[in-house]
């Protein structure tokens, strides 16, 4: 800074100084010149003026030679702190550009420069963004460009004449940049670029963790829902659609119909056959079951050991009694072989049926379940292998 201030007190010095020598000479000159000046000056100026002027033209020389060193030295010392300039936006590890106030390439760094290396013989300075941008597009530098280049290019331009938020930009190498573009006090364009690819892997990567994670969530959930054995509905997911479909019916004033089904005499079957044919034997009924109600809004569910449940939405009495009697001969027609029942010699089932043609605001949904299971053991006491049904409610 000193070194700077001393340098314009020299130059301002010999600029004077050789102002003062010039007007000097001229002066001595037209002394000369002068035919009426004073003899006596003259005889005392003759002797002189030769020298003086000789004089004048060394200082001059010097003058000259003084200032057309400094000159130099000025010169130099700006090349020397242009170049530290560009040596600290080379170290830096994001891309830099600058456009002056006619959009055209001023200065860039080296991370830049590797972006679009190559296309490395059209970053000029002096080349405005719009010639560049139309040399990158043309070599195919951008891909998402290719598809309606003019559109695009004419998109970038103006998001260029009046920079935005930050954008999100693939590289000719691939990679996965953030540009960011400013206007500077002088009407110039700075723009930088971030290097977020590894970023934009890790955001990937966590998208699919997530993914993962909520399907494993619902995996889980419905495995929280689900009878282990059998595959439908348990007694959990039971209670809540039960609960969705009497508020539901509640509040539109829909029918609901409900089944609640119990194997005959299953355990004989079980002691005798053994577990694994127990388990055989629940895996086919709840099978046969979901065939007889099949609506993709009929709710299946094993709620206990050998009892089941069928909820039907919308559904009215005569269509519960439909759904029971086909669940009966379901079981019929599979005859699954039951040696140790007093009732018939294949599997059969007891069914207690009820139905709400209107939900009464004052009841509750166990009130649903406490009518269908009383017609439950009704049909066990008439003989079982049947279905009764429940007076509405």
């Amino acid at each position: 800074m000193r070194q700077g201030l001393d340098r314009r007190r020299s130059l301002k010095l010999m600029r004077w100084g050789g102002l003062a020598f010039v007007a000097l000479d001229i002066c001595s000159h037209a002394l000369m010149a002068r035919g009426d000046a004073p003899s006596a000056l003259m005889q005392a100026w003759a002797p002189i003026a030769p020298w003086l002027s000789v004089l004048t033209t060394l200082i001059l020389a010097l003058l000259l030679w003084r200032a057309t060193r400094e000159l130099v030295t000025v010169r130099a010392d700006n090349d020397v702190e242009a170049a530290r300039q560009q040596e600290v936006l080379d170290a830096l590890q994001i891309g830099v550009v600058l456009y002056d106030r006619e959009d055209r390439l001023a200065l860039s760094n080296r991370d830049f420069r590797q972006l679009y290396q190559n296309f490395a013989k059209a970053l000029v300075p002096g080349r405005t963004f719009e010639q560049l941008l139309q040399v990158v597009v043309d070599g195919g530098g951008i891909a998402e460009a290719q598809a309606d280049p003019r559109a695009w290019i004419a998109q970038r331009l103006a998001q260029h004449r009046q920079p935005g938020p930050p954008v999100l930009r693939q590289m000719p190498d691939g990679r996965w940049r953030r540009i960011i573009e400013q206007r500077l006090g002088d009407g110039s364009l700075l723009a930088h670029s971030v290097d977020v690819t590894e970023l934009m892997e890790r955001e990937r990567e966590l998208q699919t963790l997530n993914a993962r994670l909520d399907a494993l969530n619902t995996e889980l959930a419905q495995l929280s829902e689900t009878d282990a054995l059998t595959g439908l509905a348990n007694r959990r997911q039971f209670d809540r659609r039960l609960s969705q479909e009497w508020t539901r019916a509640q509040r539109h004033g829909i029918p609901l119909a409900l089944l609640i089904l119990d194997v005959d005499h299953f355990k004989p079957f079980n002691d005798h056959l053994g577990h694994p044919a127990g388990d055989s034997c629940l895996r086919e009924v709840a099978a046969l079951l979901r065939g007889s109600a099949h609506r993709p809004a009929d709710l299946v569910a094993r709620v206990g050991g050998e009892e089941f449940a069928i909820l039907l939405p919308h559904q009215d009495g005569h269509d519960a009694d439909v759904v029971a009697r086909r669940c009966l001969e379901a079981m019929a027609s599979a005859a699954i072989a039951h040696g140790h029942s007093p009732v018939a010699p294949h599997v059969t089932l007891s069914i207690g049926v009820v139905h709400v043609g209107r939900v009464d605001g004052g009841l509750e949904a166990a009130a649903l379940v406490a009518a269908a299971d009383a017609a439950l053991y009704r049909a066990k006491r008439e003989g079982r292998n049947r279905c009764v049904h429940a007076a509405a409610l």
